[in-house]
């Protein structure tokens, strides 16, 4: 079976090829039983990212909403062969404090984050994005384990510029990247013409506004871009 094959299989949970079926019995329980040789039922529904590593690694690695997390595949057989799952918890990245709580003072009420698309750089590190609590997380795709980087935040940066990362001057070791950052545009105007105004959690004197929905990164030329 081809790769893009395999593809499908993984994420086209709620097509005929891969309908799951069962019985909820007593409302704790969910069976899926896959209807196809080719079908693998996963966790959830609406999978957000899917990276299909080297082919010499046989390996995917699929973004679940529900639980949020990430999951590893083996594609060499049939059927696509769960090897691992890792939920994202809630201090998914390893500051030592709970997401929700974290972002709480910056947007005025508690938020988990919603997981997102998945980059894989290399078969060992994959960028999984998630919004809400805006960030990159860092994973081992193929074994589903997240991975730990010293984050840096240079000194020059001004405080509060990027709310979520160290402070300026400071470098620690996380399991993800925050991409929440305090915007001041040049021009005040979005782009359907509207004036930004003025952002409580961000800079209450002049136009400015946080970001959101992180959708995705890449890199190029030994820099990371992220789009949010």
């Amino acid at each position: 079976m081809s790769r893009r094959a395999l593809a499908i299989a993984l994420i086209a949970l709620g097509g005929s090829a891969c309908e799951g079926g069962g019985d909820a019995g007593d409302g704790l329980v969910v069976e899926r039983k896959p209807i196809a040789p080719n079908c693998t039922p996963v966790a959830g529904a609406f999978p957000s990212g899917l990276a299909l590593l080297s082919q010499a690694s046989h390996r995917a690695a699929l973004v679940q909403t529900s639980p949020p997390g990430v999951a590893a595949f083996d594609l060499e057989a049939e059927r696509p062969v769960p090897l691992a799952f890792d939920n994202i918890g809630t201090d998914s990245d390893g500051d030592g404090g709970d997401d929700a709580t974290a972002i709480a003072p910056y947007v005025g009420f508690p938020l988990s984050p919603v997981m997102g698309g998945i980059t894989a750089l290399r078969d060992d590190l994959a960028l999984v994005a998630t919004s809400n609590y805006e960030q990159l997380l860092f994973y081992d795709p193929g074994a589903a384990a997240p991975r730990s980087a010293w984050v840096e935040t240079p000194a020059s940066f001004a405080p509060g510029a990027y709310p979520l990362l160290p402070p300026p001057g400071q470098t620690q070791l996380r399991t993800g990247l925050s991409t929440l950052a305090c915007v001041r545009p040049s021009v005040p105007f979005d782009s359907t013409g509207e004036p930004t105004a003025a952002s409580a959690a961000c800079d209450p004197a002049s136009p400015s506004y946080l970001t959101t929905l992180t959708a995705g990164a890449a890199v190029a030329g030994g820099r990371l871009f992220v789009a949010t």
